[in-house]
């Protein structure tokens, strides 16, 4: 999988559409935590699961006292690093609890986990949710972007219902899910679902 977006690193963040998806990302999520201190207080720690090319990271460091930005694809990560982006450290790896065991990174919980368009992508969606659960703070938000799927048989993105099943195994609480964008393709409008979850 990471050497297939290696593939993308160099070109991604010419990609207008991907710009997009990152911009529309960041003002929901901005505009849902508007009557919380995660954004505002610059004292957050944040996690940027899946960040590939810092696009969403660019727009967190200003917000937090520190991001860890974590992906899969070392070439998606060299373009972030030659960003100079202070108070971020990146990890290439795969979420794993050896991972959260020996990286000094993740030895102190997150306030606030996102993960843009990078959820659909793992190979056990329940078992890295467990895992981001782990990883929050007693109050943090995970916030997850991904397609919404039309239904449950089709085979890109989530429907509403597996998040819900999901987010409900994984110990997840006030978990609320919206539309707060769509993407324009050749084949019509793709929505997105925004999941907002506390971990209670």
């Amino acid at each position: 999988m990471s050497d297939s977006w290696d593939d993308y690193a160099e070109e991604w963040d010419a990609n207008p559409e991907v710009v997009r998806y990152a911009e529309l990302a960041f003002d929901s999520l901005r505009d849902t935590l508007s009557s919380n201190d995660l954004l505002s207080s610059k004292s957050s720690r944040i996690l940027d699961f899946g960040c590939g090319t810092g696009l969403l990271t660019e727009k967190l460091v200003g917000s937090a006292k520190d991001v860890v930005s974590l992906d899969l694809s070392s070439k998606m990560v060299e373009v972030l690093n030659k960003k100079g982006l202070a108070s971020v450290t990146t990890v290439v790896d795969e979420l794993s609890r050896n991972l959260l065991e020996r990286h000094p990174a993740f030895h102190q919980p997150f306030d606030l986990i996102v993960a843009s368009s990078a959820l659909a992508f793992v190979p056990d969606f329940e078992a890295t949710l467990f895992l981001l659960h782990s990883c929050l703070s007693s109050q943090g938000v995970l916030v997850q972007w991904d397609w919404l799927k039309p239904s449950d048989e089709s085979d890109m993105g989530f429907s509403k219902s597996e998040l819900t099943q999901a987010y409900q195994t994984c110990g997840f609480t006030d978990v609320v899910m919206s539309e707060p964008f769509s993407m324009t393709s050749p084949n019509g409008e793709l929505p997105v679902v925004m999941v907002v979850a506390r971990k209670g």
